[in-house]
């Protein structure tokens, strides 16, 4: 089990380990989606995304070229942007682009989550979950599991929490699945432990997963292959850094959830300044926090100046913050003994 109240912080990075896109291979891939070419009123094959096209014809009225143009104006532009949810709002008073960008997402990660390791196409196999093994994310349940016995399960949520910055539905995918094997728990008694588990998407997701019945949000399978009739309902689920920034409900809901947190863990986050501000905003109570994070990649001063940037979530300190020159799963498993008891 958790040492104390412990935040964890999913960014693209935690989910790549499951082999789904970061940042610059999901714009490419949007890029690629949206590059919908046509040969007088026929579509040249091989270009763009045909699910992508259906939806458009669904919702644009008989407008379907403004949302062409909406279209190659991200194929053209999107890889000069950090990411996605910047280029929709750079663009944030052009509604077609929202749209188009917004399918190009759900699209996207659906395809993602169904090339993932954590995907199976038939129900009675192997446990998904089991191809997860070796990622942060097999290491992290050891340590929440760890003195948790089969009596107390319900408490196994008790001291975590969860923002998660992905689209994708990989955390709450496993969680269900691992503790069906680890307790061998029907599927109802797993759903129902799921309900305890305390996950905040920012920017939405692409839908509630079938066993997630007292959702309100559109129930779609994890990695499903339908196109336009499910592409369109996901729009209203996908989210852009304005929206969530207009909406107190939403910042209040992140304030409140660092509040309470001990501890907090930065996984495969990119630390950029629309984010960090989003986790920032509303914060009640500065106090002392441990917090540590992973800085694949980042070189030494930059490391040096997220720690200071991070300062702010626990005291004007920064020797309370440690990003490490580290994969995920490399960072839980040399951080178990700091996160567990």
């Amino acid at each position: 089990m958790l040492r104390d109240k412990t935040l964890f912080i999913v960014g693209a990075g935690a989910s790549s380990e499951f082999k789904l896109p970061v940042g610059w291979e999901l714009a490419e891939q949007i890029s690629r989606k949206l590059d919908l070419r046509f040969s007088g009123s026929r579509i040249v094959d091989s270009t763009g995304d045909l699910g992508i096209l259906d939806a458009i014809q669904t919702i644009s009225n008989g407008d379907v070229n403004s949302f062409l143009h909406a279209c190659w104006l991200i194929r053209d532009g999107i890889q000069f942007s950090y990411s996605i949810d910047n280029f929709i709002d750079t663009h944030r008073h052009n509604k077609r682009v929202d749209i188009c960008g917004k399918l190009a997402i759900a699209k996207c990660i659906m395809d993602a989550e169904r090339k993932s390791t954590l995907y199976t196409k038939t129900h009675d196999g192997p446990n998904p979950a089991l191809n997860a093994m070796g990622t942060w994310i097999s290491g992290l349940i050891r340590v929440m599991q760890n003195g948790v016995t089969k009596d107390h399960v319900d408490q196994f949520f008790d001291d975590s929490a969860f923002i998660v910055f992905n689209y994708d539905r990989c955390l709450e995918h496993f969680f269900y699945h691992a503790l069906k094997g680890l307790y061998g728990m029907s599927d109802a008694e797993s759903a129902s432990i799921m309900e305890k588990m305390r996950v905040y998407h920012p920017y939405g997701k692409v839908g509630a997963l079938p066993w997630q019945v007292n959702s309100l949000e559109k129930s779609v399978s994890f990695g499903s292959e339908d196109r336009a009739r499910f592409l369109v309902p996901l729009l209203n689920g996908i989210k852009t850094y304005t929206e969530q920034t207009d909406s107190k409900d939403n910042t209040d809901k992140i304030a409140d959830i660092v509040d309470q947190s001990d501890t907090i863990v930065f996984l495969g986050f990119s630390f950029l300044p629309q984010n960090l501000d989003l986790l920032g905003r509303g914060i009640k109570t500065i106090r002392r926090r441990r917090v540590i994070g992973t800085g694949k990649g980042l070189s030494r001063a930059d490391r040096e100046i997220v720690s200071r940037s991070l300062a702010g979530l626990t005291r004007p300190d920064s020797n309370d913050v440690i990003i490490e020159e580290a994969t995920c799963a490399e960072l839980i498993a040399q951080y178990g003994r700091f996160l567990g008891r």
